[in-house]
């Protein structure tokens, strides 16, 4: 899908086949601007009004596209976000979408589900590692280079992991290959794709979805990056009986992807390869128990541009948070219990966070939360260097912690810890 132009095509509401409408579908905006509209002309002056709300679920746009003749179905608020009048008696809306889909018709989609889902994230092939094309080169005596061979093979499955609802694995596939005639210039590459597949019955979009974005946790960890879709496939049947629908998300955000080499990284997948089954079964066993820690961590680790005041307190309550959850109960001021704690997770005896420490991440959560404190307590407030060097290194203990759960090895922790002590 070429998101960077507009999409001619006609639309309609699902509900109301037979008013075809002229329009644009420009998917980067996240808009569909039509040439008329779907509401019956009124007689009153039509102004700017913006009241979406929700994304509409009992009916949807659907649409083909002009060039290619792909089928689109949209995902829209309730009402027009604008309503632009160019002449008297002619009005032309524009709707605001949500998640956009291509390649079918859904009278609703609400409740879609699917026999498979494929997803790319970047940095996911150097992150899984493996390769399905290879070259040889022969040296002649001269030490200047021969012949050189290149193998395209068939693509490679990598299975991580299964359990009674879904199975997990990873789809390494070449591109650019030419079957057959004179081949002049070739572009050899390659991908790797995430492939959900369902084990007894289809997965609905939004329970795929939740595995998607805990996974995408897992993953940013690993390479210690944030992360966005920048694939996200749905399809059921096979052969010719088979249907594919490519998504964008409603929550999509373009964003440029600078190049990170696999040493760079926390750790790769071949770290983790063989223990693969355990972590994962452990990891998604415990998505609900700690749902509201993982979402503040993935708070944590997007690109929302969230200010330092609200990450601080973010990763303090993820702490707090993960704590109680463990020992069975809660407390409003047990912070510097809950790092403490954390703080004894590490295998030395330099731990992170000294007891001074503790008081002053508990005292400026506080203030930041407008709990009153005392006035001998302004002192241990930290300031905006003091927050971000405590930010990195309660994340770091957080994404540890997380780590170690799982029965992440040894090995794998070291590797982690050296690379993540940022603050040092």
């Amino acid at each position: 899908m070429d998101s960077s132009k507009r999409i001619p095509g006609i639309w309609w509401l699902s509900d109301k086949p037979e008013n075809h409408i002229a329009g644009d579908l420009l998917i980067e905006d996240r808009m569909l601007e039509l040439n008329g509209s779907f509401e019956e002309m009124k007689s009153r002056t039509f102004g700017g009004s913006f009241g979406v709300i929700s994304v509409h679920q009992d009916k949807t746009i659907q649409g083909i596209a002009k060039k290619g003749g792909k089928k689109y179905t949209l995902e829209y608020f309730d009402e027009p976000s604008s309503i632009t009048i160019s002449m008297p008696g002619y009005r032309a809306d524009t709707y605001m979408l949500g998640n956009i889909f291509e390649g079918d018709h859904f009278e609703k989609t609400g409740d879609l589900s699917f026999e498979r889902y494929y997803i790319e994230f970047p940095y996911l092939f150097e992150w899984v590692g493996g390769s399905v094309i290879n070259s040889q080169m022969t040296l002649l005596e001269s030490n200047r280079i021969g012949n050189t061979t290149i193998t395209v093979n068939n693509p490679m499955t990598v299975d991580v992991f299964k359990n009674d609802d879904f199975k997990l694995s990873f789809v390494i596939t070449p591109r650019g290959v030419k079957i057959g005639g004179e081949v002049k210039e070739m572009r050899l590459s390659q991908d790797c794709t995430i492939k959900i597949e369902s084990i007894k019955s289809n997965l609905s979009l939004q329970d795929a979805g939740s595995i998607i974005a805990h996974f995408e946790r897992f993953l940013t960890i690993a390479v210690g990056r944030s992360l966005e879709l920048i694939k996200y496939q749905a399809s059921s049947g096979k052969g010719k009986d088979s249907s594919t629908v490519n998504i964008t998300l409603r929550s999509r955000r373009e964003k440029r992807i600078t190049s990170i080499h696999l040493h760079n990284m926390n750790f790769t997948f071949a770290d983790i390869k063989d223990d693969g089954q355990t972590i994962f079964e452990k990891w998604f066993s415990d998505r609900d128990k700690y749902a509201d820690v993982f979402n503040l961590l993935s708070s944590i680790r997007s690109d929302t541009g969230k200010n330092l005041n609200n990450q601080f307190k973010d990763v303090v309550s993820a702490i707090d948070g993960y704590y109680g959850i463990e020992i069975g109960t809660f407390s409003s001021n047990r912070v510097d219990e809950a790092i403490k704690h954390f703080n004894e997770q590490l295998p030395n005896k330099n731990k992170l966070l000294s007891t001074k420490e503790r008081k002053q991440i508990r005292i400026t959560r506080n203030k930041l939360s407008h709990v009153t404190i005392k006035p001998e307590e302004e002192k241990f407030v930290l300031d905006n260097e003091g927050m971000w060097f405590n930010f990195q290194k309660m994340l770091f203990l957080l994404e540890y912690v997380l780590l170690k759960s799982l029965g992440t090895s040894e090995d794998t922790l070291g590797k982690f810890y050296t690379k993540r002590k940022n603050w040092n």
